[in-house]
């Protein structure tokens, strides 16, 4: 017992032996020295730590102190006004010590694709896995390379924990546009966008309760109560930017956005999660045009082949199943000598599986570079800005281009 008595506060937190107060006998294990030192060092108190580790627990983040990134300043954080809402969590602009951030707190619903990728819908970890692609990002993605992955973070501000992004400018091209229909005009409505929609070659859902077209837009009849329909409809309305869509740095960032994707196993990539930012270079005042790639917690599950993005992803996601027919030579040189740093995914994602999943996506991806260098189908970064494919399917932003809002306008219009 002297022994013990004489072991310094921090050690007998530390210790798997002794019964500290703040330390329920529920908790999985006490934290480690070295994890209450950088605890304190950032300002969390014991009462936090035994917080944390509950939190972490239940939504299954395997990581520790050590492996996984903490802002301490998160602590002195002020939250303003909400700024997102999805089936992952709800985001809140803050203002921190290094400037405005996004802070999002999981709402506990399910992922719709949690399930067919093998994710736990009790314990998701959809943290790590955010956590995950930004530091992939950070290690992948070229400076000026036009695709732009958030800064993530765990974070505690007052009594919620969650994720520290940084917050990105741009919009996403996601409209809304109102119509009331009455009653009777609804399956008339709803044979007229099918047949628009199968026209431009689109799988569409036939339900009158969404019909997706892998994120280029999304219509929802909705029944009012006075007894008529409203028309809900939400996208990207890309002939209203033909700026955008023509701009190299566009098809060069969405090319980018589309192999980053596949590496993580993204499942909900559509138009709500690209930001799309227009700037002027301060050295050249060219205008430019950048991606904000965000929502990153419903990858890194267990498909690795296209057949498998294709059959779960169904009409919803925007990522392809198939990946880009061409490539430039940075994103070659980039891909090509990747590797994940040693025990990084395993720290972030725990399970085995999703680590080899991981492992296999890049070796295909690195692959499709490999057999693109010898089809010839590697081209220069300046070549962008008038380069097309043959077969549009398979590029992520030739795919976009081709907008039917036109066409859902039309089919909008109140009946004469």
């Amino acid at each position: 017992m002297e022994s013990q008595a004489a072991l310094p506060f921090l050690a007998v937190l530390a210790s798997p032996r002794l019964a500290s107060p703040y330390l329920r006998p529920s908790v999985p294990r006490p934290f480690a020295l070295a994890e209450v030192k950088i605890a304190l060092t950032m300002g969390f108190s014991p009462l936090v730590l035994e917080q944390m580790q509950a939190y972490w627990g239940t939504r299954g983040i395997p990581g520790r102190l050590e492996t996984l990134p903490i802002d301490g300043e998160s602590l002195k954080a002020t939250l303003g006004e909400p700024i997102g809402k999805g089936l992952a969590g709800a985001v809140v602009e803050c203002s921190t010590a290094t400037g405005i951030k996004a802070f999002k707190t999981p709402t506990g619903a399910s992922c719709l694709y949690e399930q067919p990728t093998g994710m736990n819908p009790r314990r998701p970890n959809v943290e790590g896995r955010a956590m995950l692609a930004a530091e992939l990002a950070s290690k992948l993605l070229p400076a000026g390379c036009g695709l732009v992955v958030p800064r993530t973070r765990m974070a505690k501000i007052g009594a919620d924990f969650g994720l520290l992004m940084d917050k990105l400018p741009g919009k996403s091209r996601m409209i809304r546009v109102l119509h009331n229909r009455s009653l009777k005009d609804q399956s008339e409505l709803s044979r007229k966008l099918l047949r628009k929609l199968q026209k431009h070659g689109i799988n569409a859902r036939k339900t009158l309760k969404a019909i997706h077209l892998h994120g280029l837009q999304s219509i929802r009849l909705l029944r009012k109560q006075d007894g008529s329909m409203q028309v809900l409809v939400t996208g990207q309305v890309l002939h209203e930017a033909p700026f955008i869509v023509a701009h190299p740095d566009y098809k060069r960032a969405l090319t980018w956005l589309q192999l980053f994707d596949f590496l993580t196993g993204q499942m909900d990539r559509h138009s709500g999660n690209i930001l799309i930012e227009q700037y002027r270079d301060p050295e050249t005042g060219e205008q430019r045009v950048r991606i904000g790639a965000i929502d990153n917690e419903c990858c890194f599950g267990v498909p690795t082949e296209h057949s498998e993005f294709a059959r779960i992803l169904d009409t919803h996601a925007f990522l392809l199943p198939q990946l880009p027919e061409a490539i430039d030579a940075e994103m070659f040189e980039a891909i090509t000598q990747f590797q994940i740093p040693p025990g990084v995914a395993q720290a972030y994602l725990g399970e085995q599986r999703y680590v080899d999943s991981l492992l296999r996506r890049l070796d295909i991806l690195q692959q499709h570079c490999r057999n693109l260098a010898e089809k010839k189908a590697v081209i220069p970064v300046t070549d962008w800005q008038n380069f097309h494919l043959p077969d549009p399917a398979s590029s992520l932003w030739q795919r976009e281009s081709m907008s039917v809002s036109s066409e859902i306008q039309q089919a909008l219009e109140p009946t004469q």
